[in-house]
């Protein structure tokens, strides 16, 4: 996803916005669809994650953009609504798959032991509910997306005009014609040759490379949670309707987190904000597992809802400090390298948990 924030810069300079949203909903919708009929993993990972994440990339810069021109002043609390859109979209997701894949509420009976560890499987007819589960999906989002894309205002200076050419008028005389200044689109291989002036320009500089770590380790203990909080409650609360409704929640927390610490970045300095996140950070990780020892659902869910909210933070404030270091001509550059940082670290904390998976064994 983070690789194709640059994309949809591109496709705005050279197409309609309006028409370049609805299109790559359609594409994105288009996928989902076909996975559900994919028998085999790689189809189906191709179909379901790697096409609709670059179309996705693409996609969320056009709210980015929009909402930054409308309100240049309130750039914080705007990329916390943004970025908490996306997150609530989780929640929609989470609701859609448990009420149709498992809407009885069973629990995984299927037991296999590897070595010393035991895994628990669902019966065959839960797993058979997926196909249909991506089908509805598919049809939420193409209603929900669709709709959205007629409501988008575009603002006026990126408003796309198609503009008439003749190679008998000078440029004056164009302009005149068409009420407008003629206005330079890059071409893919012009854009590409300034993508990469920025990047040399941008890697070399301390407050980019201090931004880059910040992101890859601060956000570590979020991605464990968002990946095992379901597994690793399991160990202590069999419920899978309970910690279904504790994911749910966990989305619900990350969305407000990014509106919170957005709209705080409008008034506090992002060194404060981000302290803050930090060292509250460390608290509920140093503190999770006695906790979660106590056996008390309300205490695992409180805790988990305080990681996500100390987390969430990242995805709003990092786009702000972007365009503000470094403006809006490199911005959609700075970021896409900046989101690396965030897909690096749950990269280490899969690889982390993969580890001692196999240690444990």
């Amino acid at each position: 996803m983070s690789s194709t924030i640059p994309f949809g810069y591109l496709l705005l300079q050279h197409f309609p916005l309006r028409g370049v949203a609805i299109s790559l909903v359609l594409a994105n919708t288009f996928f989902l669809i076909v996975s559900a009929y994919c028998k085999s993993f790689w189809p189906f990972v191709i179909c379901f994650i790697f096409i609709p994440n670059f179309i996705n990339g693409a996609i969320s810069y056009i709210p980015i953009y929009c909402n930054w021109k409308y309100f240049p002043n309130k750039k914080g609390l705007l990329s916390g609504i943004s970025f908490g859109a996306m997150n609530l979209s989780t929640l929609m997701f989470k609701l859609v798959s448990f009420y149709t894949v498992n809407p009885n509420d069973n629990l995984p009976t299927i037991e296999v032991r590897n070595g010393n560890s035991i895994h628990y499987y669902f019966e065959k007819n839960i797993y058979e509910n997926v196909p249909y589960m991506l089908r509805v999906f598919a049809a939420i989002y193409f209603v929900l997306a669709f709709f959205g894309c007629l409501l988008i205002k575009v603002p006026k200076e990126y408003e796309y005009r198609p503009v008439e050419t003749s190679s008998i008028r000078s440029a004056e005389e164009e302009q005149a014609f068409n009420g407008q200044p003629q206005v330079h689109r890059q071409t893919v291989g012009e854009w590409l040759e300034e993508a990469y002036d920025i990047l040399k320009e941008v890697v070399k500089k301390k407050d980019f490379i201090l931004l880059f770590v910040c992101g890859l380790f601060s956000t570590q203990i979020g991605f464990f949670m968002r990946i095992c909080y379901k597994s690793y409650g399991f160990l202590y609360y069999r419920d899978d309707q309970y910690l279904t409704l504790v994911g749910t929640m966990m989305t619900v927390t990350g969305t407000i987190a990014r509106l919170l610490w957005g709209g705080l970045l409008d008034f506090w300095t992002f060194k404060r904000i981000y302290w803050t996140m930090i060292i509250s950070l460390l608290l509920f990780t140093i503190t999770t597992h006695p906790i979660t020892e106590l056996g008390k659902a309300s205490l695992y869910t409180l805790w988990v809802f305080g990681i996500n909210l100390f987390e969430g933070g990242h995805f709003s404030t990092f786009p702000v400090v972007a365009m503000h270091t470094y403006g809006e001509k490199k911005f959609h550059i700075v970021y896409c390298i900046l989101l690396y940082s965030f897909g690096f670290s749950g990269l280490l904390v899969y690889l982390t948990i993969l580890t001692l998976s196999l240690i444990h064994i």
